[in-house]
Order: structure tokens, then sequence, then C-alpha cells
């Protein structure tokens, strides 16, 4: 149990730098956490929160690229790839590789 995690279940105020280390040892747990508690939450057009972020990045994006930072598992990935020849660069501090990049070409 993390430190700001104890604060908050005894009524105490966490410091920003208490929730910086629960966010690290949190994601490095469990990288996909926010995808498993939010993706079933969907739009009335039955989207979820992935697939509105990647449709708008594609809509907007004419560069070709999309940085996400913070990729965690990389559960981003299956709705950019709906489009061809993007470069898709993936960051996560917390990972062993920090910065890697995948070339989406679809056919």
């Amino acid at each position: 149990m993390t430190l700001w995690t104890q604060k908050v279940l005894n009524g105490l105020n966490p410091t920003s730098k208490d929730w910086k280390e629960h966010l690290k040892k949190a994601h490095l747990k469990a990288p996909s956490m926010t995808p498993n508690a939010y993706a079933k939450y969907k739009t009335k057009e039955g989207f979820c929160s992935y697939e509105v972020l990647a449709n708008t990045l594609l809509d907007l994006n004419t560069k070709k690229s999309i940085l996400d930072l913070a990729c965690g598992d990389g559960f981003l990935i299956p709705y950019i790839q709906k489009k061809k020849d993007y470069l898709l660069l993936l960051s996560d501090a917390l990972q062993k590789n920090p910065a890697f990049a995948i070339h989406i070409n679809v056919l």
C-alpha cells in the first residue's frame, strides 16, 4: 500500500509527491489499470473514450503521426490502426524501454 493510499484511508491530505509515488508504483504493478477501469464506459454512439480520442486525433492530425505519452499497455494502438500509414510513437517512462515507435501500415 502506498503512502498516498494510507493517507487517504486515514483521512489525511496526501502531498503531490505522495501522488507521484503512488502513480509510479500503481502503473508498474498494473499498466492496464486505466483501460480496465474506463474502457467499458461508452458514449451514446457506443464508443469508449479511447475510440473517441483516436477518432479525434485521426480526424485532426494531418502529419500522419501521433505521440502517446504514458501509453501503459498500448491500449490505444488498435483504435489508431483503423487508418493507413500512421506512425504511432509510444512512450512510457515507467517501462524498461521508455520510447519506441510503431509504424502502422494497414492495407
